[in-house]
């Protein structure tokens, strides 16, 4: 599994502790509600949203339009 955030607060909890910084990765919305919308999940049970993404599916995200988020 790999975890990725819908929020960048989430992300901004753990890239301390990577060191590499946050990656944001732009998703097309229907390609997004099609393909990624079902592995979201509520982050610790509140309102943000964490996605849990299979490794299988990982490889895909590298299609998409990234940049180092600032």
């Amino acid at each position: 599994m790999a975890y990725f955030a819908k929020q960048v607060e989430i992300s901004e909890i753990y890239a301390p502790h990577y060191g590499e910084g946050i990656i944001e990765i732009r998703i097309p919305m229907d390609e997004y509600r099609r393909l990624y919308k079902k592995y979201e999940k509520p982050y610790e049970g509140g309102p943000l949203i964490e996605l849990e993404i299979p490794n299988s599916v990982v490889e895909q995200l590298n299609k998409y339009w990234r940049k180092r988020y600032q």
